[in-house]
This record gives C-alpha cells, structure tokens and sequence, in this order.
C-alpha cells in the first residue's frame, strides 16, 4: 500500500520537477540570447581572438538549449494534462482544487490556503489545507495507477 502511496505522490511531484528544469532552461536560453547579442556586436566582422569559440559555437548552443526547452516544456504539458484528467476522478471538488491549485498551479499550500478561502468564501486555516491536501494524497492512492 505505501509504494502505491509513494507513485502517486511522486507522480503529482514529477510536475515539480520538470516545471523548475523548464525554468532553469528558460533562464539559460536567455542568458546564451544575451551572449549572442554581446557576441555579434563585440565580433562584428573580425576573426580571431577571445578564446577560440566564435558567434558560431554560443548560436549553436543557444538552438540546442532552445530544443531542449521545447521538449521540456511539450514534456511538462503532457504531464500536466494527464495529472489533470486523474485529479477530475476524485469526489470531492474541495479534493480536487487542493491537488489542482499545489501540483498544477504550482502553488505553495498557505497560497492554497488563501485561493480556497477565495474562492469559497469560507476562511481556510493552513492547518485544514494541510489535512485536505493529506486526504486528497490519499484518495489520490487509491486511484492510481493514473488512467
């Protein structure tokens, strides 16, 4: 029962996961963006100098790193789809804005917290949230694996 407990979970937190490698690419991309744009202007048309590798190499780099953003990113969409489809299958709707709002928004629980309250009208206690977040991991268990 606990390793059944243990996939589920660690399939809502795969999310986690690739959304911050997203992340980390996107800020990447940007940097190498950013060099290629120092690059080009400081190279202009000479040859030589620096420390072998011309504009050429960072615009190689750059495309890689965008590819690999692009699978990352189709990865985490795939991902976020099928999570989203299996949250749906649980009962209650309190359940699934818990799961949706931590795993798919990405949200922190005291900011599960104040969106619930939100959205409800009714004030929850991080405390609850804690607990509703706990019952939903577990009816979460008894679904998996994810359909």
């Amino acid at each position: 029962m606990e390793q059944r407990f243990c996939s589920a979970r660690m399939a809502l937190e795969e999310i986690e996961e690739i959304r911050s490698q997203v992340a980390r690419l996107r800020r990447g991309v940007e940097r190498l963006q950013a060099k290629c744009t120092g690059t080009t202007r400081s190279y202009g048309y000479r040859t030589g100098g620096g420390d072998g590798r011309g504009p050429e190499a960072t615009m190689s780099q750059l495309c890689d790193r965008r590819s690999e953003l692009e699978a990352q990113e189709r990865q985490l969409k795939e991902q976020e789809a099928r999570i989203s489809g299996w949250i749906d299958l649980l009962p209650r709707p309190r359940w699934r804005m818990v799961l949706r709002c931590r795993y798919l928004d990405g949200m922190e629980l005291p900011e599960v917290a104040q969106e619930l309250t939100r959205a409800t009208g009714r004030e929850f206690s991080v405390h609850q949230i804690y607990r509703l977040h706990r019952d939903a991991l577990q009816a979460a268990e008894r679904l998996w694996p994810l359909r």
